[in-house]
């Protein structure tokens, strides 16, 4: 949240990152709160289920997550709160490892898809949930919105993992670095976040080397789409385009 003029060297000697919990220390955490700040206030939660379900969610979150619920048993008369009432107020609460990116509910769009399609989304979300590693899908752009929301409604309703939208253009700036360390953070910020489904629309608008503005970006993405690969980062990762990409770019998507 600072200006990058006070992070540059120099002004600060050291930064430290704090990941965001992992699932097993959500599941610790989360029963710590409980017992702290709900004793005798609570019944039958299954911790695994509620910890795999807040991806990207930070210690302060789960206490919120806890507060809204407790919150929603008092106004509806109830003294204790249960595994449905942290579910529901999972809705109410932004995991502050996701807070500048949009969390989109994905919906299920198949009834406006073809069925040749829906068999193809229906793999994809498949082979996805079974064997987790880096996949990444080229979408056409006319039904990309519908398809991309599809496939993630699929994955999630099993994985119970985030859905990440981000706009292409939202990178574009024409301050020198400023769009190369935006996508930095975005890639960054996947790996931390792993399992999860990312939709970026309009790849293009930052993926076309012929426009000399945009090397540095597409350098940048090329390079953690080869570190994904490689390391089999647990990821599915749908991009839409309106005109054309670079070919080493495409060579890595797989078209649907």
């Amino acid at each position: 949240a600072l200006d990058p003029a006070l992070r540059r060297p120099g002004r600060f000697d050291l930064e430290i990152e704090f990941d965001p919990p992992d699932v097993d220390e959500r599941k610790e955490i989360l029963k710590i709160i409980l017992n702290n700040y709900a004793k005798d206030r609570y019944e039958n939660i299954n911790f695994d289920e509620i910890a795999e379900q807040t991806v990207g969610f930070t210690g302060a979150d789960l206490l919120q997550l806890v507060n809204e619920a407790l919150l929603q048993a008092a106004l509806e008369g109830r003294e204790k709160i249960n595994h449905n009432d942290l579910l529901r107020a999972k809705s109410a609460v932004k995991p502050s490892a996701l807070r500048e990116f949009y969390l989109e509910k994905p919906k299920d769009r198949s009834n406006e898809l073809s069925s040749e399609i829906i068999a193809k989304i229906k793999q994809i979300a498949e082979e996805f949930v079974s064997h987790q590693t880096f996949k990444p899908i080229l979408l056409p752009w006319d039904q990309a919105d519908r398809i991309a929301s599809t496939i993630a409604y699929y994955v999630c309703n099993q994985l119970h993992c985030p859905y990440i939208v981000v706009r292409a253009t939202w990178f574009r700036s024409r301050w020198f670095g400023e769009m190369e360390r935006s996508i930095r953070q975005l890639f960054e910020k996947i790996k931390r976040l792993q399992p999860c489904i990312v939709y970026i629309k309009g790849l293009d608008a930052i993926a076309n080397s012929k426009n000399e503005h945009l090397h540095g970006a597409v350098l940048e993405i090329t390079s953690y789409l080869d570190e994904f690969r490689e390391n089999d980062v647990k990821t599915l990762l749908v991009s839409s385009i309106i005109r054309e990409i670079d070919d080493i770019l495409r060579d890595i998507f797989m078209e649907l």
